[in-house]
């Protein structure tokens, strides 16, 4: 009897034991978590194949910043840089347009200056003229030569048949074969008269210069006149200004002459 009783104890007990330590095995990582009493094996394994979001081992030294490349400048905007070009133009247009006043206004206080009367001033230069009005005038006919005449005051209509000139301080007038017109000073006044400064052209000489230069015209049109009027340019107005240089050194030459005279 006894031995009948033991064998099915003996068996819970086996069987007890086996599944306490079954469930032993399978939190024995929950009650080491250290590691110290698992298997050397199985810290071999694992060390293998670290996790993912392990830390690099601090190996002591820092990157660089200097030896970084510096981050790459944006493409440039093709509006930006349309808008960047618009704003050059328009400072240089400015700039010209000062630069153009205020030759102007040094070329009209020459021009009074030399001008104390009203009408045409030969000059010393040959074919120079300066032109002066203080009052409007009435319209009448003239007769004009090749020439070049820059106004820098005042305002003039000039009528070439069915053509009809309105010049001002900022036009010039050009010329090229003898022409018949009518012409008006319609702005004028003593404290501010119409200027002008005349050039009589040597067509000769013009030819020549052309031809020397290899600078030939294109075709004129059916409709040129031989008169074309347009704004002036700070170039022109700064060799009108070098021309009224050149005849105050011919004035202080004739003044040393004749006190050579004297």
């Amino acid at each position: 009897m006894s031995t009948r009783i033991a064998r099915p104890v003996l068996r819970f007990t086996v069987a007890s034991v086996l599944a306490l330590g079954a469930g032993a095995c399978s939190t024995i990582s929950d009650l080491d978590p250290t590691g110290l009493l698992s298997d050397d094996s199985a810290v071999v394994a694992d060390s293998q194949f670290p996790d993912d979001g392990a830390q690099a081992p601090d190996t002591g030294t820092t990157p660089d910043l200097a030896s970084l490349p510096s981050r790459p400048a944006p493409a440039p905007n093709a509006a930006a840089q349309q808008q960047q070009v618009a704003q050059a133009i328009t400072a240089q247009g400015a700039q010209a347009q000062y630069s153009a006043d205020a030759l102007r206004a040094e070329l009209a206080l020459r021009i009074t200056r030399r001008t104390p009367e009203e009408g045409v001033l030969e000059t010393t230069i040959p074919g120079l003229n300066l032109y002066r009005r203080n009052a409007p005038t009435v319209c009448t006919s003239a007769e004009y030569v090749p020439r070049l005449i820059v106004f820098v005051q005042g305002r003039k209509r000039i009528e070439l048949g069915a053509e009809t000139y309105l010049v001002d301080g900022t036009s010039y007038l050009l010329t090229a074969i003898e022409l018949p017109v009518n012409s008006q000073v319609i702005e004028a006044t003593p404290e501010r008269p119409i200027l002008a400064l005349m050039l009589t052209l040597d067509m000769a000489a013009v030819r020549q210069i052309l031809n020397d230069e290899g600078a030939y015209p294109p075709g004129a049109p059916a409709s040129a006149c031989g008169m074309a009027a347009g704004t002036s340019t700070p170039e022109l107005l700064d060799a009108c200004r070098r021309l009224l240089d050149l005849l105050l050194c011919s004035l202080r030459r004739i003044f040393y002459a004749r006190q050579r005279l004297v």
